[in-house]
C-alpha cells in the first residue's frame, strides 16, 4: 500500500512538472538529395526553383554553395503552409527562411540540403495578445516541392 501511495504521489509530481514541448518533425522529411550533374547546372536549378516560389536570395556565394532566403508568407491568402502542426489554422502568418548547401560529393554528383526555419505569429494571453514571432518545424511540404522542382529544372536543361 505504501508502494501505491508513493508512486501515486511521484506520479502527480511529475505531472505538474512537465512541460509542453513542440511537435517534433517527422523523421521521413529529408533535407539532402543528389544529382548527377555538374555543379553550375543544378546551381542554377535551385535559383530557378527559388524563384518561382517567390523567395528572395539574402545571400549567395557560389565558390562556398551557400544560398540562404527569408520570406514572409501570409499564408491563408497565398495558399502556402509550411510550418508542422498548423495547417488548420484559419489566419496566420509565417515566416520561412532557407539555408541551401549546394556541394560537389565527388565528379559528377552534387548534393543539395535545404534547412527550412518556420516561424509563425501566435497570440498568447501572457503576452496581453501581443503577437510574437515562435519556432516551429517545417511540415516537409517546401523541401518536398524544391527537390523536385531542382530535379524537373536540371533535366528539362540538359
Amino acid at each position: 500500500m505504501k508502494k501505491i501511495l508513493a508512486i501515486a504521489i511521484f506520479a502527480g509530481i511529475a505531472g505538474c512538472a512537465t512541460t509542453l514541448t513542440p511537435i517534433m518533425p517527422d523523421s521521413s522529411v529529408h533535407d539532402i538529395s543528389e544529382y548527377g550533374f555538374e555543379k553550375d547546372a543544378v546551381w542554377s536549378a535551385v535559383l530557378g526553383a527559388l524563384a518561382e516560389k517567390d523567395f528572395s536570395v539574402t545571400t549567395i556565394e557560389k565558390d562556398e554553395g551557400v544560398i540562404e532566403t527569408m520570406e514572409t508568407v501570409t499564408s491563408d491568402s497565398r495558399g502556402r503552409k509550411y510550418g508542422l502542426g498548423i495547417e488548420d489554422a484559419e489566419e496566420f502568418r509565417e515566416r520561412v527562411k532557407l539555408n541551401i548547401k549546394v556541394a560537389v560529393v565527388r565528379p559528377g554528383t552534387i548534393s543539395v540540403q535545404i534547412k527550412v526555419h518556420v516561424q509563425h505569429l501566435a497570440r498568447y494571453a501572457y503576452t496581453d495578445d501581443t503577437p510574437v514571432w515562435v519556432d516551429g518545424y517545417s511540415n516537409g511540404k517546401l523541401e518536398e516541392y524544391l527537390f523536385k522542382r531542382i530535379n524537373e529544372i536540371v533535366y528539362r536543361s540538359r
